[in-house]
């Protein structure tokens, strides 16, 4: 999917927490995007890799919410 298609559904797709009007988690997703695009070809991981590297999980049973 290209990035034009990406914005495209990041904006018709509801969301609870995003508004069609908030354009900044549409910016900070595609920033992100990009930092980790940009961390896979440099440490010549995948791009999934990139894109988890901050997250930390022991294995351990989530909480109930």
């Amino acid at each position: 999917m290209r990035a034009r298609e990406r914005v495209h559904q990041l904006l018709i797709t509801p969301d609870a927490l995003v508004s069609g009007r908030d354009l900044l988690p549409t910016i900070l997703y595609l920033t992100n995007c990009g930092y980790s695009i940009a961390v896979a070809r440099r440490e010549h991981v995948g791009l999934e890799t990139a894109l988890l590297e901050d997250i930390s999980w022991d294995g351990t049973p989530m909480p109930d919410m």
